[in-house]
């Protein structure tokens, strides 16, 4: 998605089929969100203010870009409550990668590899939550082990193999 409307207009005109068994898959890699901060924590984007923007190309900035991100996830979840199929669905919230060291002022996110603030720790250190089918969790379950969005192959084949039935061919910590 390019801008924030489009993803808006997308969750509040959602709707629900027949609701047979099965499957529909929903891929969306948000453009908005990447560098720089453009956008505030309401989702006004501001970056067309110079002063505005030079001083939010840092932690605060990233922060409440992020905070409004999530608004926008969560008006996905409580849509799809709303159509009584949260609990029918299968999510997975990743991000392709972390943000540059330059907005970070701790160790370790403000590392940098080899020198270059565009390629540091945090970087590499990319968001993935995962709800299941029917998951009445109250709270998140962490694991410990060490993963990479590669993985994510080998849980998704394990948990869509009902709908098509067929071998796993994914290796992978799932």
């Amino acid at each position: 998605l390019q801008n924030l409307d489009a993803y808006n207009y997308w969750v509040d005109n959602l709707t629900v089929g027949d609701q047979k068994d099965t499957l529909t898959v929903k891929y969306y890699h948000f453009n908005h969100t990447h560098f720089p901060v453009d956008f505030d924590s309401t989702g006004i984007i501001k970056s067309n203010d110079l002063n505005w923007f030079n001083n939010n190309q840092n932690y605060n900035g990233l922060y409440n870009q992020t905070y409004y991100a999530l608004t926008q996830f969560v008006s996905l979840i409580n849509k799809l409550k709303e159509l009584n199929v949260f609990n029918k669905t299968f999510i997975v919230f990743k991000s392709d990668h972390g943000e540059n060291s330059y907005y970070f002022n701790n160790y370790p996110e403000k590392s940098k590899i080899n020198g270059n603030h565009n390629y540091g720790y945090s970087r590499y250190r990319p968001t993935l939550l995962i709800k299941d089918f029917y998951s009445e969790n109250n709270s998140m379950t962490t694991i410990t082990d060490l993963v990479s969005l590669s993985d994510l192959a080998n849980t998704i084949n394990i948990k869509f193999k009902p709908y098509y039935n067929h071998e796993n061919t994914f290796s992978g910590i799932n």
